[in-house]
């Protein structure tokens, strides 16, 4: 393959992966009408709209996960011999696609196994439900995290290294910063309503970056 088009191949994968999530994430949202991490299995099957539509949402968004993975090595294997912190940061992209997988994954068998039949039966508690929620919501707010870590030292990486402009170096600094602080949601509830600024931001640095790699 060409270097064009190694660099084209990847930046159609980061569109891709920004195509996926936001379908996956409308979806979802759609289906569960944005639980909270704090919510109980009970809070959660009187608040969802449609179990089959979130359930859609979670697979679509494995899908992105498994594409921001193979992004990830993209990144390693076309800047990684020229910055550490850009194959750092590809590094713990990676990981957090694979928090997120896991994640959806938990949150599937929670809706179809557990919350279906409560949904269907007007709600009960769930101790079960409870206990998987509880694991999936916490991955959710570690992944957080992860891509913020990842987004920041890639984007410094880019900076000090890749003599990528101002804007777009810093850029991703700032939704790495966005990213601990939605992370951080886990402690201090009230931040919560940050992961959709953090999820918008890192879904257009992403297709940005994309952008720029297939035109350079």
């Amino acid at each position: 393959m060409t270097s064009a088009g190694f660099a084209r191949w990847g930046g159609l994968t980061a569109i891709g992966f920004a195509a996926a999530a936001v379908v996956g994430l409308a979806l979802w949202f759609t289906g569960a009408d944005m639980p909270e991490a704090h919510h109980s299995a009970a809070d959660l099957a009187e608040r969802v709209v449609s179990i089959d539509r979130a359930i859609a949402g979670a697979w679509v968004l494995i899908l992105a996960m498994v594409i921001l993975a193979g992004f990830s090595w993209w990144l390693m294997a076309r800047y990684g011999h020229r910055s550490t912190l850009v194959t750092v940061g590809a590094g713990e992209l990676a990981l957090a696609a694979t928090i997120h997988l896991v994640e959806n994954l938990l949150v599937i068998g929670l809706y179809d196994g557990i919350i279906r039949p409560m949904a269907a039966s007007g709600g009960s508690d769930s101790a079960a439900g409870d206990a998987l929620w509880a694991v999936a919501s916490s991955a959710s707010v570690l992944a957080f995290g992860v891509l913020g870590l990842g987004a920041l030292t890639a984007g410094m990486g880019f900076l000090r290294d890749l003599g990528a402009p101002l804007w777009f170096g810093y850029w991703g600094v700032f939704t790495g910063v966005l990213g601990f602080a939605a992370a951080s949601s886990g402690i201090f509830a009230g931040l919560s309503f940050l992961a959709g600024p953090f999820n918008l931001s890192m879904l257009a640095w992403l297709i940005v970056l994309g952008l720029r790699a297939v035109r350079s």
